[in-house]
């Protein structure tokens, strides 16, 4: 047990990520003139996914009709279990904020859309189409316009709080425990990908924010949502594909040489849930590049272009990854959480896609709720005073010491369960048999001494949030979205609603 810890002072404004909602939270909070620090387990700017992503923004043109249209497509993909209220900020800010965005960052380019006879911007995306050509700009920014003060290699363990208010965080680095007191913090960590063995995501997404939520008895919703990227190439190397392609030619064939989306009125660019149910029901899947306009190709997607050159002749075999968590911490569309002083910002937040999301609006999200919960973080601190309060931090007696046991076996169980009992198509069976084997792994990791502590903090995480997708995905008896349960396989009106863990951390269901 660790009963030691270092002080690393106070701050007005603590930032807990490292990724685009981070830096764009930092960015603001740092315009109102408070103190801002960023905490993060890899390099800022060069972790979680928007760094990996694909760079690409949609939103909703700056015309009425077309914003009522584009809010009815959300809802609708969320299949109508989406908090509005965020649904409403998204689709009316959502324009105007990529615009703000490409001020920092040049790179962005932007494609429009004609409505009665008056050209509208609905589409931003770097050239190329590569997360680090978005990321960079803005890091860059971050260094040079602002005072922003960095701490690289930390991870955050908890929080700490009096009385359901925020005071600051523990952070673990080089197998040490440290303490940072802030007037407010934002969650901004990202997802948790990893807790699959199968995914897009980059090996930090944890889920360190949603286990550290529930710790800490903030709210959180819709943990049973977990999309799955249908759009990866496996062989004969890893990539993933920008679905405009099929716009372009590219068609999926099954293993017979079939095209088994033609059924469908949108084909291979119908909602992921969809698509990644029809492509496990197939179980394997080939990308046709065949018909593609290559032209297009070259200069859109040069990577994949590369690939197809260098394959001639070769099958694309694609299959569906774990991508993006829709549930998380519940906030408010000024990015407030349940807990006073604590906001948060990008995946780690729940409840504006619902239980889909549509391709091109998770980095439309961090750049409209990364500025409004950086402003609202910094007014907060800016009213309120640092709390000192002694740390009696329950988490921390379960902490273990450093001893010699290696963590990669554990992890490997847990990611294969996931993959196997709760993924793509899940049922009752399914669950229960991941249940208890994630029950098992968490009293096996609690009685060993690891060679390394931010693995096994991690690890610890992963089953927290594995826990919190099985119990969700039990409770709702239904299939909707991102969500498919073979012995419930259809949507039912009276589950239309959410699955919350609330402040005392029981499971609740609310209606609509």
């Amino acid at each position: 047990m660790y009963n030691k810890t270092k002080n690393l002072g106070y701050v007005d404004v603590l930032i807990l990520g490292g990724g685009m909602a981070a830096m764009l939270a930092a960015i603001e909070a740092d315009s109102n003139g408070v103190d801002v620090c960023m905490v993060s387990k890899k390099k800022i700017g060069r972790s979680g996914a928007s760094v990996v992503s694909k760079a690409v923004h949609r939103f909703a043109p700056q015309e009425k009709q077309d914003k009522q249209s584009y809010k009815q497509n959300l809802i609708s993909s969320g299949r109508y279990i989406n908090d509005t209220s965020l649904v409403d900020v998204l689709v009316e800010k959502g324009a105007k904020s990529v615009e703000e965005l490409a001020l920092i960052n040049k790179n962005l380019n932007f494609k429009y859309k004609t409505i009665k006879g008056d050209k509208y911007k609905n589409f931003a995306t770097t050239k190329p189409k590569q997360g680090k050509h978005l990321c960079h700009p803005v890091l860059k920014h971050l260094i040079r316009k602002t005072g922003v003060r960095f701490l690289e290699g930390y991870m955050a363990v908890d929080l700490i709080s009096h009385k359901n208010k925020v005071c600051g965080a523990i952070l673990e680095k080089g197998n040490e425990l440290f303490i940072i007191r802030a007037k407010s913090v934002v969650l901004a960590t990202g997802g948790g990908g990893k807790i699959y063995s199968e995914t897009s995501n980059t090996n930090d997404l944890t889920g360190d924010g949603y286990a550290i939520a529930k710790r800490s008895n903030v709210s959180i919703r819709d943990m049973e949502f977990v999309q799955f990227y249908p759009y990866r190439i496996c062989e004969p190397k890893e990539h993933d594909i920008f679905p405009g392609i099929f716009e372009k030619g590219a068609k999926l064939l099954n293993k017979n040489g079939e095209r088994f989306m033609n059924k469908y009125p949108k084909r291979e660019l119908e909602n992921r849930d969809i698509l990644a149910k029809e492509m496990f029901k197939h179980a394997e899947s080939y990308l046709d590049l065949s018909g593609c306009d290559l032209t297009y190709l070259q200069e859109e997607c040069n990577d994949l272009y590369n690939i197809f050159m260098n394959n001639k002749g070769r099958k694309y075999k694609i299959k569906p990854v774990a991508h993006y968590f829709m549930g998380g911490v519940i906030q408010k569309p000024d990015g407030k959480t349940s807990m006073k002083g604590l906001f948060s910002c990008g995946e780690v937040s729940g409840g504006i896609h619902g239980a889909n999301r549509l391709g091109g609006n998770a980095l439309t999200e961090l750049a409209v709720f990364g500025p409004i919960v950086g402003q609202n973080a910094a007014h907060f601190a800016i009213k309120n005073q640092i709390q000192s309060t002694d740390i009696r931090n329950i988490f921390l007696k379960q902490i273990p010491d450093i001893g010699k046991s290696h963590l990669l076996n554990f992890e490997n169980r847990l990611r294969k369960v996931m993959w196997e009992n709760v993924g793509i198509v899940r049922s009752m069976t399914s669950l229960s048999e991941a249940e208890s084997v994630v029950n098992d792994l968490l009293l096996e990791i609690e009685t060993i001494k690891p060679n390394n502590l931010k693995n096994w903090l991690e690890l610890y995480n992963m089953i927290e949030v594995s826990k919190l997708v099985i119990k969700s995905s039990k409770y709702r008896r239904e299939s909707r979205g991102s969500y498919y349960n073979e012995d419930f396989p259809s949507e039912k009106d009276i589950w239309l609603g959410h699955i919350s863990y609330n402040n005392n951390g029981n499971l609740n269901f609310v209606k609509n």
